[in-house]
């Protein structure tokens, strides 16, 4: 049982939530630290203040601590105690693991920056059937502790890079034979009437703030945009993403 704040561990959470430990993510709380269980993720280090999910961590993690309240909350980077924690291995994945599927199709996000953005953009694109994620540079790191929380679990399950830059994209584009397509609402054409091309797809979305980087949207062989009403100037990324996405699962449904 730990129950001074000075403990080693404590410093390493925080170390981790802030992205202060390279090849480590911290899940907080029952959900994140359940899903992190169920889809297999390594756990490094797991803190339990009397919790239900204690013993499957005792026999998961590498090493498990049940520890105070007080201890706990100093740990952890939420306003309240979550009751538990998992310091996890952030899963690794090969460039065919992105493409995985009878229709693959990759996320991009390009200077998206709010990492709760990024983490819904994340969740949004698994729950659109995407076969990987990627943060381009400039982007937020989405296995900070906000961009975790915000993917719901979706960080675990996903296949996603991060941080690699315009120059990387178009290797990846080239080795692949993706066709990139972006969500422009400036010059795009109308998303229901964009022919999307053969498979595999990658689609490009940046922040709401200021669109698309140049060096990206240069790559980019189709944009579309969203129509909406005149009072409406943009849409949230995720909101943005779910839109497109979800047409792109119908179309697919429909072949």
């Amino acid at each position: 049982m730990i129950t001074s704040t000075k403990n080693p561990v404590v410093k390493l959470a925080r170390r981790v939530a802030s992205g202060r430990e390279p090849g480590l993510l911290l899940a907080e709380g029952s959900h994140l630290v359940a899903e992190a269980l169920a889809a297999g993720v390594e756990i490094e280090h797991s803190l339990v203040c009397d919790h239900d999910l204690a013993g499957e961590l005792r026999a998961r993690a590498r090493q498990h601590d049940d520890c105070s309240a007080e201890v706990l909350a100093r740990a952890s980077s939420l306003t309240t105690s979550p009751g538990v924690l998992a310091i996890c291995r952030i899963p690794q994945w090969s460039a065919d693991d992105l493409f995985r599927g009878t229709h693959p199709f990759v996320v991009f996000a390009a200077g998206v920056r709010d990492p709760g953005n990024l983490g819904s953009l994340v969740r949004t694109a698994e729950a659109a059937g995407a076969s990987g994620f990627v943060a381009l540079s400039g982007s937020a790191d989405p296995f900070r502790d906000k961009a975790v929380r915000g993917s719901a679990g979706s960080v675990f399950r996903l296949p996603c890079w991060s941080g690699i830059g315009a120059d990387g994209l178009q290797r990846l584009t080239e080795a692949t034979g993706m066709r990139l397509i972006a969500l422009d609402s400036r010059d795009g054409e109308s998303l229901w009437d964009a022919d999307f091309g053969p498979h595999p797809h990658g689609f490009v979305l940046g922040s709401e703030a200021s669109g698309l980087p140049d060096d990206v949207r240069g790559q980019c062989g189709t944009l579309v945009r969203i129509t909406t009403q005149p009072t409406v100037e943009s849409l949230n990324v995720a909101v943005a993403a779910g839109v497109v996405l979800f047409e792109h699962r119908r179309r697919i449904a429909a072949t």
